[in-house]
């Protein structure tokens, strides 16, 4: 490899860390409307292992769900009928557009806690309403189960679209000097490590 290749295969290298870095960190992001001290010391242990969290004052187009510690009543049936009447009714049904899941850390008990002093059609409307906006990718999260249920599903949608990594000539010839295998699932070779792997004649096809 002369001086110029190896300085680009360098230059690649490092764009290429930087990229992957940059998946890995974003890969599974939280978009809270809220201040995290809303939320229970329960919830923010269990996400935080799993997510990385930020707050929608900086919006990233990364974001793969929206997290919100409250939600009214009046939002809730805007919502069921995708009509935005504040703020966070909008972001709300953009995520719901944009078919990205929506949290909301609440019991949907406490909608129909007030049956008593509801008149029957208003409580059935209600219960209504919280079965649409479920349908939309709405989900009520009130105990731990739930949300391992949920973290479950969001992990299982996401392994979906894993990205191809690309792979430079240095780390395939790291992984020869080790015996390891020049490729893993997902990877593609760089165009000089592609060169470097047909003239060993390992019968790799790219």
């Amino acid at each position: 490899m002369d001086m110029r290749s190896a300085e680009l295969e360098k230059l690649i290298q490092k764009v290429t860390d930087q990229v992957l870095a940059e998946l890995d960190s974003n890969k599974l992001v939280i978009d809270s409307n809220d201040d995290w001290k809303l939320y229970p010391t329960w919830f923010q242990n269990m996400v935080s292992a799993d997510f990385k969290c930020q707050s929608s004052a900086k919006q990233d187009s990364s974001a793969i769900l929206l997290c919100l510690s409250r939600l009214s009543l009046n939002d809730m049936l805007a919502i069921s009928n995708l009509v935005a009447i504040n703020s966070r009714c909008r972001k709300v049904l953009d995520y719901i557009v944009k078919g990205l899941p929506v949290w909301v850390v609440k019991s949907e008990g406490d909608y129909l806690k007030q049956r008593k002093e509801q008149r029957y059609a208003v409580y059935k409307k209600i219960e209504h309403s919280l079965g649409e906006v479920k349908k939309y990718g709405v989900s009520f999260i009130s105990t731990r189960q739930e949300l391992k249920e949920n973290i479950s599903i969001v992990k299982r949608q996401r392994q979906i679209k894993i990205p191809k990594h690309f792979v430079t000539l240095g780390e395939i010839q790291k992984r020869s000097n080790k015996g390891m295998d020049l490729l893993n699932r997902f990877e593609v070779p760089t165009d000089l490590a592609k060169e470097w792997i047909a003239k060993r004649g390992d019968g790799h096809e790219y």
